[in-house]
């Protein structure tokens, strides 16, 4: 009984080291000094400045980056980005409107419009 105690012990033992082992690795994968990185998310909706009304399938993306989202049925996006990439700049375009480019700074309410062209 004590053998199997003892062999139960180390088989827990060396799960849970390996398990460390794996955290470890994820989080230098985001950081390869192995600290966590703070991020900053921006949620918004994305309307059409003359109806108003919510626009699906935007494409929202950050400037030089391969960062890219789309708005849902109701116009509403929301974006995560390392901290280090909050003063880029935030690029919109849909099909038949214009293509409109932000800093991040002007992200002060919900709403985004951007205007159709004719």
């Amino acid at each position: 009984m004590k053998n199997l105690m003892t062999l139960i012990l180390v088989l827990t033992l060396t799960v849970l080291t390996a398990s460390a082992t794996n955290v470890k690795t994820l989080k230098s994968d985001n950081n390869k000094d192995g600290n966590s990185v703070s991020a900053v998310t921006y949620s918004g909706k994305i309307t059409d400045s003359l109806s108003k009304e919510a626009l699906t399938g935007v494409k929202i993306s950050i400037e030089n980056t391969d960062i890219t989202v789309y708005s849902d049925l109701d116009g509403n996006f929301t974006i995560n980005l390392p901290e280090n990439l909050s003063s880029r700049n935030l690029k919109i375009s849909y099909i038949s409107y214009e293509e409109k480019i932000m800093n991040m700074s002007e992200l002060t309410n919900d709403s985004i419009e951007i205007n159709p062209v004719f």
